[in-house]
């Protein structure tokens, strides 16, 4: 490896978990160590649903948080519009059941609605969107479960 990066390597960055690299930190390197963790984070932001650089609304619960596998079903948000009530009334919602992104509507003060889509049994990400396929909302688990009447 060293003749890959230049004979410079360090082996504190080839450590097999997070605590041991924290352990291998130094004042003395602290640019070096903030371009690295920028770096690590970068890699596990790309992992992830993408977040918007500013929240727009703050979810307090959801109801279901489950539906059958295969079936639409509604889904009610109940939260808090982190922006103006303007800006809540004129942005297109949407909300994002795993890879799959659904329109959604305003019907409160602070609830939104929308329907999941067909899905296969399992858990993804959810969250709320503005019509970008971006998180604006935090990122929560829905869970689709099998629909036992076709097992009927």
């Amino acid at each position: 490896m060293d003749k890959e990066i230049g004979g410079d390597s360090d082996n504190s960055f080839m450590a097999s978990d997070s605590g041991n690299y924290w352990n291998t930190l130094d004042v003395d390197n602290k640019d070096k160590e903030v371009s690295s963790l920028r770096q690590m984070q970068l890699d596990v932001d790309s992992l992830g649903p993408s977040l918007s650089l500013e929240q727009l609304f703050s979810i307090h619960d959801f109801s279901p948080d489950w539906a059958y596998a295969g079936v639409r079903t509604k889904v009610l948000i109940v939260g808090t519009f982190l922006g103006s009530k303007k800006l809540s009334g004129e942005t297109k919602w949407g909300c994002m059941f795993g890879e799959i992104e659904v329109s959604a509507e305003v019907l409160a003060e602070n609830v939104i609605r929308c329907q999941t889509p067909l899905h296969s049994p399992g858990r993804v990400p959810f969250y709320v969107t503005c019509s970008n396929r971006l998180a604006c909302s935090e990122v929560r688990e829905f869970e689709y479960h099998d629909n036992p009447s076709k097992f009927i």
